[in-house]
């Protein structure tokens, strides 16, 4: 006798496995929204469907009959249970999940359980296989010859499948349209495996023993998920009209022609109260006596809206739109009235009038203040000249510019000489007063157009749009000699301090934001070498440098 865990794997094996794995993750989707109508009975029943899909691909694979009959044993845990599954699930999508009690699921589970206590003592009566025998198919298939048992579990079962089907079939008629694709797809992935197993039942498959129902099962997850994703199942759940009137918090009055009353929902017998005469047949005047309004809007052409006090002590606000509908043939048809209570809306709506009358001051203050610290983010508090970050946005916003205009762009690094020195023997609070003068130098010698930054403690950088390399150069040489006047202003003498600058133009001496700094930072270390208190500018890029003339 073989052991129950020799295998020998088939295609047909393969796409049970497929099928398994397809059922569980519908019934993990599912199971996301077990509180939707139909969530748990769908995440349950793609379980069961998983559980015959895995049971059958190990059948298909197990060799001997004694194996493939242990295996048959545990797929019956999923085949009898997914028919009644489906059942309950089409009871809770069709909204008639008041039928779904204890006793009923009780009752519904009887069968599955005696030919699941069948499968399990076949060996004993033979009352749900009678007999075995290999398929002249070959391929590793076993024909189960079936005992009275089975009969009742595919008579029940297809029962269960017929009730479903017909359950979520009549839901076209019940409910609104947008929700027509999601049931035809339910429709369809209900169809699949029951098709499958009919074929099966009835011999029309040309390779006896083999039932394709566990496998189909992965076509229905596909159609399901298609109809999750696609359709939204689950998560727009068909309501019932009916249900929808019911239980919606706003009232429905409905007036034909002659403006009679002819239907209303409870939240119209609330909101109106006990004093109007709610009753069908009495007419608009008698019903809406005490708000003239609103029989003038009776006799509107158009769609009016109009708002009455209601309640014994006139406490509560409500607003009425009065719609006027037409028949086919254009005569007026009747009224139909939405109340809605905006008691609490209006107390609101002047809560708010207030509240925005002090809002705006404090808004106009919030505003100054937003602005004030904007400009704080983007300025050196010490210099008021621009930081490093507005200097970084602004040469990447400037540079572009040059590009697309095609006119030039330079680059001034300033840095001050002996500074430390100055700083240790003088001082913080005489070196920062170098630092202010030099700011304030910088913020009255540059134009509008130019952008002047503390790039970081002695270290300067001033964006010069449109000046070719020579006007940089004059311009940093300007402000050197006139720093030396602050310095003496600041110190009383130059006290050591000198200003050095190194000066760098795109497109002459780089190409990029990067490039273009570093080469302003290479002139200015050039500078420092050749003893300071100079300005220079960088090399020309091979590029840029003009080609001999020959001859």
């Amino acid at each position: 006798m073989r052991s129950p865990l020799a295998f020998d794997l088939t295609l047909f094996s393969l796409l049970c496995v497929l099928a398994a794995w397809s059922s569980a993750l519908v019934a993990a989707f599912a199971w996301r929204r077990r509180d939707i109508p139909g969530g748990r009975w769908l995440a349950g029943l793609m379980v069961a469907a998983a559980q015959w899909s895995l049971g059958a691909a190990i059948e298909l694979s197990s060799v001997g009959v004694p194996a493939k009959v242990f295996w048959s044993k545990f797929e019956y845990l999923g085949t009898v249970a997914a028919p009644v599954l489906l059942l309950f699930f089409a009871l809770e999508y069709a909204r008639l999940e008041r039928w779904l009690t204890r006793r009923a699921i009780a009752l519904a589970s009887a069968v599955p359980v005696l030919v699941l206590g069948l499968a399990f003592t076949n060996e004993r009566h033979g009352w749900i296989w009678s007999g075995f025998r290999a398929s002249p198919a070959g391929l590793n298939l076993l024909v189960y010859e079936h005992g009275p048992g089975f009969v009742l579990l595919a008579a029940y079962s297809h029962l269960c499948v017929v009730v479903a089907f017909a359950l979520v079939a009549l839901t076209l008629l019940r409910f609104p349209p947008v929700y027509r694709p999601q049931t035809i797809a339910v429709l369809g992935a209900i169809a699949l495996p029951w098709f499958a197993n009919a074929s099966y039942l009835a011999g029309w498959l040309p390779l006896a023993g083999l039932d394709l129902t566990p496998v189909s099962f992965a076509a229905m997850g596909v159609v399901l998920a298609l109809a999750i994703v696609r359709f939204r199942l689950l998560k727009v759940v068909p309501v019932a009209r009916d249900l929808v009137l019911e239980r919606m918090n706003d009232g429905l009055v409905v007036l034909d022609g002659e403006h009679r009353l002819v239907d209303l929902n409870p939240a119209a017998r609330r909101l109106l109260g006990p004093a109007v005469p709610l009753v069908p047949g009495r007419r608009g005047g008698e019903l809406f006596a005490r708000w003239p309004g609103l029989q003038v809007a009776l006799e509107a052409e158009r769609e009016t809206r109009e708002e009455i006090v209601a309640g014994e002590r006139g406490e509560r606000l409500l607003e009425v739109q009065v719609t006027p509908f037409r028949d086919r043939e254009g005569r007026r048809g009747g009224h139909l009235l939405l109340v809605r209570e905006v008691t609490d809306r209006r107390q609101a709506e002047l809560a708010l009038a207030t509240a925005n009358l002090r809002l705006r001051e404090q808004l106009k203050e919030i505003e100054a203040l937003q602005a004030t610290l904007r400009e704080q983010a983007l300025r050196d508090a010490l210099t008021g000249l621009y930081n490093r970050r507005y200097l970084e946005d602004a040469l990447e916003r400037e540079l572009a510019r040059a590009r697309r205009e095609e006119t030039p762009l330079a680059v001034a690094l300033l840095d001050l000489d002996r500074f430390k020195v100055t700083n240790d023997t003088l001082g913080h609070q005489a070196a920062d007063e170098v630092l202010r003068r030099l700011g304030a130098l910088l913020s009255a010698l540059t134009r509008q157009s130019d952008v002047a930054c503390r790039y970081g403690g002695d270290e300067f950088v001033v964006l010069m749009p449109g000046a070719t390399l020579d006007q940089a150069l004059a311009r940093a040489e300007q402000w050197r000699t006139a720093f030396a006047e602050a310095a003496i202003a600041a110190l009383g003498s130059t006290g050591g301090v000198t200003l050095s600058a190194g000066v760098a133009a795109f497109p002459e001496q780089a190409s990029g934001a990067v490039d273009l700094v570093r080469a302003a930072d290479a002139a200015l270390y050039a500078a420092k070498a050749a003893g300071r208190d100079r300005v220079l500018s960088a090399p020309l890029r091979p590029e840029a440098v003009p080609a001999p003339v020959a001859g």
